[in-house]
């Protein structure tokens, strides 16, 4: 269980940074 959960956090922090880093590049 603590590895799924683990694994999910990770997907989630990299969709943020990948959306994060899109916002910024459109906002330039």
């Amino acid at each position: 269980l603590n590895q799924t959960l683990i694994k999910n956090q990770d997907m989630m922090r990299r969709k943020v940074k990948e959306i994060e880093e899109r916002e910024i590049h459109t906002a330039l």
